[in-house]
């Protein structure tokens, strides 16, 4: 079901249409502070590639083994993920993101229905990118590996207990007989148009999540608060809810990976020059070797 490209962990079912494949990739980014001004999201054009746990089942400790059906990702202390989607086909899929047990979206506890006051999913391909979470208090935060936990009998440090390193996305596709009577016509340049989308969608050019609300730049220059996601442009009843596939990415520190990899991690990406010439914040944190 899942499938590793060269830097996207797709996804695709027998069950499920033939052009029903989404995809997800991990950007690194640079952290920013909590509670902090509408900074722009700061990407860099570099992707980490996920492991499977699987393929070093034999090595894994018990705590790990618990989550041995699972991917990982090797962060340093001073970078993030932005999570961006893709849909080959334009084929449409709701997806939710959690953060350990909380939903990344609205904050509260991740369950498994899609939920529209608030909308706590994202609709593709109408948006693509999520680059933080927030909490029940509104409160926004990166996608980055927490420090880690005491050292096991093997030296590796364990995984979180509450989970919040771990980032667990749902993929749900449209029924295919509504994929059919509504989307027969697709436009691989346009599909949001196709799709029914709002017109605004075609306008803009990134999305930002800050402060717990979406910021959309218009390619004129002016901002518009839309709230927190797009609005949804289908129908409720149009998401194959039975038919849904989560993959879990557990984010790791350098020391947990060569721990559980066997492999010397990459040095880190973003050193303190880089934040200073983004106009970023720089935490002493973020020069700690985990």
């Amino acid at each position: 079901m899942f499938e590793l490209d060269p830097e996207y962990l797709s996804v695709r079912d027998d069950a499920w249409h033939p052009e029903a494949i989404a995809g997800v990739r991990f950007q690194r980014a640079l952290r920013l502070p909590a509670g902090r001004e509408p900074y722009d999201s700061v990407r860099s054009d570099a992707f980490h590639v996920p492991r499977a746990l699987n393929d070093h089942f034999e090595g894994l400790d018990f705590e790990w083994l618990l989550r041995s059906n699972q991917h990982i990702i090797c962060l340093t202390s001073s970078e993030a993920v932005t999570l961006e989607f893709a849909t080959p086909h334009t084929y449409p899929f709701a997806v939710k993101v959690a953060i350990g047990t909380i939903d990344a979206l609205s904050g509260a506890r991740a369950g498994g229905t899609l939920g529209l006051l608030p909308q706590d999913y994202l609709a593709l391909p109408c948006q693509n990118r999520i680059d933080s979470w927030c909490d029940g208090a509104g409160a926004t935060h990166d996608f980055a590996a927490p420090a880690p936990g005491p050292l096991d009998a093997n030296g590796a440090p364990q995984p979180a207990d509450d989970e919040s390193d771990c980032i667990s996305i749902t993929f749900v596709p449209m029924k295919p007989d509504v994929f059919q009577r509504r989307c027969t016509e697709i436009d691989l340049n346009a599909g949001r148009q196709v799709y029914g989308s709002p017109d605004f969608a075609e306008r803009f050019t990134e999305t930002h999540m800050l402060n717990a609300r979406m910021r959309y730049e218009l390619e004129k220059g002016e901002t518009w608060d839309a709230g927190m996601v797009y609005p949804d442009p289908f129908d409720a009843d149009d998401w194959d809810a039975d038919r849904a596939a989560t993959v879990a990415v557990t984010m790791v520190g350098p020391q947990a990976w060569q721990a559980l990899t066997g492999e010397a991690a990459d040095p880190p990406l973003f050193s303190r020059d880089i934040y200073d010439q983004a106009g970023v914040p720089w935490e002493d944190r973020y020069g700690a070797d985990w």
